[in-house]
């Protein structure tokens, strides 16, 4: 099958491989930055009880996903959806299974506030 040079174009654009860092110049990649974010993925008294941490529905070891149907909350009750992936989530254009934020910085806060996945009560409470 051969393809026409607008149409090869096209297709050489929308699956060209990814950056393997996505730059934002409005928030620019600093170490401090990469060893804080490390610090908070891992740290389960981001949750209220804590229970979980980013980590334990985003695991690096399994692709950045848990696995499961749906995935377990602070107190052990299950929420709506399973956790999406976080590998390559900067480059993704919108966040979320519903595209509710649009970029990471707006997402991070997400799970942290939401009563069923790490509960914590408002931003107060950290």
């Amino acid at each position: 099958m051969r393809l026409d040079g607008q149409v090869a174009d096209k297709a050489k654009k929308i699956f060209a491989p990814l950056n393997s860092i996505a730059e934002n110049p409005d928030n620019p990649i600093t170490e401090e930055k990469v060893r804080l974010g490390k610090m908070l993925y891992f740290d389960k008294r981001l949750s209220k009880e804590g229970n979980i941490s980013c980590n334990s529905c985003h695991n690096l070891a399994t692709a950045g996903v848990d696995n499961l149907p749906t995935s377990p909350g602070d107190d052990g009750g299950f929420g709506d959806r399973n956790s999406p992936t976080v590998l390559n989530a900067a480059h993704h254009f919108l966040q979320f299974w519903d595209g509710r934020m649009k970029d990471v910085e707006e997402q991070a806060g997400g799970p942290i506030l939401n009563p069923v996945e790490m509960a914590i009560p408002d931003k107060d409470f950290l």
